[in-house]
């Protein structure tokens, strides 16, 4: 196996560690959130509870004997058509300007400014066309000194009103060393974490969709990447200070894709651990479009308990899942069924209550910082479950590349095999041709030869036995070079090439018109020249008959400054584009290039011809290439 490739083992055992060790942790960090936030003081602040309330039409501070009425905080209020624009809220601040410099609300909905004495101090930074999200976010709104009076102090606050429910948290006013730390911890907690787990879940989705993409059979790389890029939409909720487009529709989708996620990561625990859950997941499935079907067509007070609906029929698919994990963890000893348990377990206890949270939308500050766990809890959970999806692909990598290495070494040594066997078959061939040219021989010397010295032995006259022992030396000689090319005159090779393509062409139905051969000098060709020239006019001969389609021949001879030019010509269909790369044709350049002759191929209107070039010099020579 490859140096670079660590064992499967030792990897599973590192992996399964560290994602039991993570689990560990997302366990303690929750915890330790909680135990941090809970244990918040609040000193020298002042809580304002109980305000004066005005619904009003109206954007610049209204005035003092306007039509207030007395309400409290955290407010909250669904609507599905507001009738006005604004919630003003109106206190009385106490006559300690050096010690309040700072307004802190913990989460709002929607946008929020502030006056101080009628003086504008700041707000959310939402524009007339925006819609400003602050459920999730903090603000810190410092108090000038030059906005103090010295008695009679007034803060107002105006929230605009949307539909679905309208949130304003109870506010605090103090120092802003004591809420600046406050503002830090919300921000950081509930904005930046949601925004580093967008971008976390973005990243394992598409990662894991990229496998997935290239291991279609790997289902449970699909439901995961679908569960995280889901779960994207909640956290951009969660993380952004202006909504990208309309609320309603953002709410809305928002909901949907936190049912979407829960159906994905069943989907997903299914195939993980290869759990019963056909038929719970076809119900879910079902129940998930439901409500994504009846979340529109609710109203601003129904839209939350809708949600609730799917959320707990979620929990309980989620609880039969606990389950199941427990029989496998428990029965069958499985690790991925105990790490799914324990994150399991969180889900369900997290997840319940920040359903609960957002359900309920309220909010307080007396002594505890009102917080969600969803946007730190479910991207480790899921990255927890996206370092087992890793640990079996370098497993799977493994094993994969454990088996290529086998197979290169198997097909090594099967060549190797197969090299050997056809140098034997090869060498056994060579010995069996050797062995029947060898019983030629022996046979001709044997029934020729044998016979002759048979007769010399019984010869009477030694003249007779001169002659018998000079034939039979020239039979001898004749046998033994039985394999050499024998001379001829040009005029007979041509007309013996001639009558041998009229016949072939004739037997093939085809029309084989020859011209007179012309004066031909008396030249002797040499055994292999006349050789490669046969063997080449029978191939072109071939050719036309297997691919040219032709039912015409024509076959001429001239004599051109010294040189022998042959010509054949057919009407068929034409040499193809690439056929100069076949092997008859290549034969054909091949045995021209052994005698010093040069051939060509011309396409005609109809047909193509061949033609071949030699010296008359290279007639009788012999080349030896």
């Amino acid at each position: 196996m490859n140096s670079s490739i660590l064992p499967a083992k030792f990897v599973n055992a590192a992996l399964h560690k560290h994602c039991s060790k993570l689990a560990s942790a997302c366990c303690w960090l929750l915890l330790s959130l909680y135990t941090s936030m809970a244990a918040a003081q609040l000193p020298d602040v002042f809580t304002a509870n109980d305000v004066q309330l005005l619904f009003s039409d109206q954007a610049e501070p209204p005035a003092a004997s306007a039509a207030w009425q007395a309400g409290t905080l955290p407010f909250q209020e669904p609507l599905d058509n507001p009738a006005t624009l604004y919630a003003w809220f109106r206190l009385a601040l106490p006559a300690v300007p050096a010690e309040l410099s700072s307004v802190y609300i913990n989460n709002h909905m929607f946008g929020v400014r502030v006056w101080l004495n009628g003086q504008a101090v700041g707000g959310s930074a939402e524009s007339e066309l925006q819609t400003a999200m602050g459920w999730n976010l903090p603000l810190l709104v410092p108090l000038p000194a030059q906005a103090w009076q010295n008695t009679n102090n007034t803060l107002l606050i105006r929230l605009t009103l949307h539909q679905y429910t309208n949130v304003l948290a109870t506010v605090l006013v103090g120092p802003q060393e004591v809420l600046l730390p406050l503002w830090q911890q919300r921000q950081l907690w509930q904005g930046k974490l949601s925004e580093i787990s967008l971008w976390l879940c973005l990243l394992m989705s598409v990662f894991m969709l990229g496998l997935w993409w290239q291991r279609r059979q790997d289902q449970q790389y699909l439901w995961f990447g679908l569960s995280a890029l889901c779960w994207t939409i909640p956290m951009w909720y969660m993380s952004v200070r202006i909504a990208p487009f309309s609320h309603t529709v953002f709410l809305l989708l928002t909901f949907i894709a936190i049912k979407a996620y829960a159906h994905c990561s069943l989907r997903f625990l299914q195939h993980l651990l290869s759990l019963p859950l056909q038929r719970l997941l076809q119900w879910h499935a079902l129940a998930m479009v439901a409500v994504a079907v009846a979340l529109p067509l609710s109203s601003a007070t129904q839209v939350m308990w809708t949600a609730l609906v799917g959320d707990a029929l979620s929990v309980l698919a989620l609880l039969l899942v606990l389950v199941l994990c427990w029989r496998q963890a428990i029965q069958q000893r499985d690790a991925n069924a105990r790490l799914v348990l324990v994150m399991v377990l969180i889900a369900l206890v997290l997840f319940s209550r920040d359903i609960y949270e957002f359900v309920s939308a309220t909010r307080s500050n007396t002594s505890f910082v009102s917080h969600t766990y969803m946007q730190l809890c479910f991207p480790l959970i899921m990255l927890v479950f996206f370092l087992v999806l890793i640990k079996r692909f370098v497993l799977a990598l493994n094993e994969s590349e454990l088996l290529n290495k086998e197979l290169e070494q198997r097909v090594a040594a099967i060549n190797a095999q197969l090299e050997q066997s056809y140098a034997a078959n090869r060498a056994w061939e060579l010995k069996e041709a050797t062995e029947q040219q060898k019983q030629k021989i022996y046979r001709d010397l044997h029934d020729d030869v044998g016979a002759r010295l048979v007769s010399i032995m019984h010869a009477k006259e030694s003249h007779t036995q001169s002659e018998l022992a000079q034939s039979a030396l020239a039979s001898l000689r004749e046998t033994v070079s039985s394999g050499n090319f024998q001379d001829e005159q040009l005029a007979d090779l041509l007309t013996d090439a001639q009558h041998h393509m009229e016949a072939r062409c004739h037997n093939s139905e085809l029309s084989f018109i020859s011209a007179e051969l012309p004066a031909l000098p008396p030249q002797l060709v040499s055994g292999n020249v006349g050789y490669h020239l046969k063997r080449m006019l029978q191939e072109v001969v071939s050719n036309i008959i297997k691919h040219a389609q032709a039912s015409d021949v024509q076959w001429s001879v001239q004599l051109q400054a010294a040189a022998l030019c042959l010509s054949v010509q057919d009407d068929g269909r034409g040499l193809a584009a690439g056929a100069i790369a076949g092997n008859g044709l290549t034969n054909i350049r091949y045995r021209a290039a052994q005698i010093g002759a040069v051939v060509d191929w011309q396409n005609t209107q109809p047909g193509c011809r061949w033609t071949l070039r030699i010296p008359l010099a290279a007639l009788a020579a012999q080349p030896t290439k």
